[in-house]
């Protein structure tokens, strides 16, 4: 069974749980954003798109301001790649899969987020963080995700952060928890408050995790 952010994000509808992804609040501005960092990214011109929207064009500019060297030519960065992973639980299979925007050094993948959002954390990330460590097979201490939280009325931010073991084995507990219950109870209403769900308490308190602010 292929399960992606998207049906995570059901998942937790369906059972009432109301947990702060931190993420942006317009997804169609955030399919743009992307849109052009393609683009950008493939050498094709942007500017038509940054003359129309005035918010657009200030995103931009913040991702070009905290990331000036993404875009070079000889940067190796895969946008929007899909990355797989099978996740057994009570012997089904499942197929986790999330996009990435990933840029790698030495062979080691760093992940990549820009949109309107906070810079902290949320579960979405270690969703993806734990999936692009399983695919690739890596410690987790290789790997880290670098966020640009851009806001159009608002300094943007630059975070990056670490993963540890211990996170990537909750996040999987995690996961195993979310496919489960869903399994059992795919329109299960059973309410779980934010501070009780194991994941949540983890984001809550990342003191484990190494954050470094530019």
């Amino acid at each position: 069974m292929l399960i992606t952010i998207s049906d995570l994000h059901r998942i937790q509808s369906d059972r009432n749980q109301h947990i702060p992804s931190y993420t942006h609040h317009n997804p169609h501005l955030q399919e743009q954003l992307q849109r052009v960092i393609q683009q950008w990214h493939l050498g094709l011109p942007i500017q038509p798109f940054l003359d129309a929207d005035p918010v657009l064009d200030e995103l931009i500019y913040q991702v070009q301001t905290l990331l000036p060297n993404l875009f070079k030519p000889n940067k190796k960065l895969y946008l929007h790649k899909p990355i797989y992973t099978i996740l057994n639980v009570e012997d089904m299979a499942h197929t986790i899969q999330v996009d990435a925007n990933l840029g790698f050094r030495h062979g080691i993948p760093k992940l990549f987020e820009w949109e309107v959002r906070s810079p902290k954390l949320n579960w979405s990330d270690l969703v993806k963080l734990w999936t692009v460590t399983q695919h690739f097979a890596i410690a987790p201490s290789d790997v880290k995700l670098i966020v640009v939280a851009l806001h159009p009325d608002q300094i943007a931010q630059k975070m990056t952060h670490g993963w540890t073991d211990d996170l990537h084995q909750q996040t999987q507990e995690w996961l195993m928890m979310q496919l489960s219950v869903n399994e059992k109870h795919p329109q299960s209403a059973v309410v779980h408050e934010p501070e009780v769900d194991p994941l949540w308490a983890t984001i809550t308190n990342l003191e484990a995790i190494a954050e470094v602010m530019i």
